[in-house]
């Protein structure tokens, strides 16, 4: 039990998105084929989507939304289950003035089996810290001018392939993570049509950069669908493999299809 949920923290909390050995710096990810904050608002659409996973051999349901909040401002969330245990997640979000996606706000819930996990974010870009609100654990951090947290570098990579597409050898994206900073670097590797549940998809793959030998993790994003993921594959030197692929979904109310 303890190695699945460490993959589904890892993996499914984040599921990364990706892309090629140059490292892409705060004034290189200034968006600029989408120079207005109206532009890449527009692009920023809400979206449902459901990924069927195992484990193995275990069943694993998530499910992923984003939305528009009254404020302007915009949240992910996330609800994963396996057997009596259930992860629940959010991040709530805005865009900078250099148009680029900063969280304001990450929670995280294990509910079930085990010692919880828990904790809640809130992201202080007056004074660059981010501290856990959880009475229990307090702890705090210091953020760099474009830290992530696990939902939002998914997001901000999307973006930066919608706005300027695969121009770079390496993108690396900053994520506090377990009281730190770390950082998650992609490459790209192929282009691929995908048959999937939903039909016969375009789609570009990526590989994660791993930080340990042995793991592999490999992401296809969809090319007409905003670079929603389609498929992920996790794999261990011992191995263990983890797989999640779209079910079904709807991108600013458009159902999600391929061809036949």
């Amino acid at each position: 039990m303890k190695d699945i949920w460490r993959i589904l923290r890892m993996y499914l909390g984040g599921l990364c998105l990706l892309v090629f050995v140059l490292s892409v710096s705060a004034e290189d990810r200034t968006l600029s084929n989408c120079a207005t904050e109206a532009q890449v608002r527009s692009l920023i659409k809400p979206y449902e989507v459901s990924y069927k996973a195992r484990f193995r051999g275990f069943p694993i349901d998530n499910e992923r939304v984003l939305s528009v909040e009254n404020d302007g401002t915009f949240r992910i969330s996330g609800d994963m289950s396996l057997f009596f245990v259930a992860i629940h997640e959010y991040s709530r979000f805005q865009l900078t003035p250099k148009l680029l996606v900063q969280p304001l706000e990450y929670f995280y819930v294990r509910e079930g089996l085990g010692d919880s996990k828990d904790f809640h974010l809130m992201f202080d870009w007056s004074r660059f810290r981010a501290e856990n609100q959880i009475p229990e654990e307090p702890w705090s951090i210091a953020l760099e001018p474009e830290s992530h947290d696990l939902l939002t570098h998914q997001l901000q990579l999307r973006l930066d392939l919608m706005c300027k597409g695969v121009q770079l050898d390496r993108y690396e994206y900053s994520i506090v993570k377990k009281k730190r900073q770390r950082v998650y670097a992609y490459r790209p590797v192929a282009e691929e049509t995908l048959v999937t549940p939903v039909g016969k998809l375009r789609t570009l793959t990526f590989e994660k950069l791993e930080d340990k030998p042995g793991r592999k993790t490999t992401v296809w994003l969809a090319q007409d669908w905003d670079f929603l993921i389609v498929r992920l594959i996790y794999q261990e030197k011992d191995d263990a493999s983890y797989q999640i692929t779209l079910e079904r979904g709807a991108l600013a109310g458009t159902p999600i299809t391929g061809r036949p």
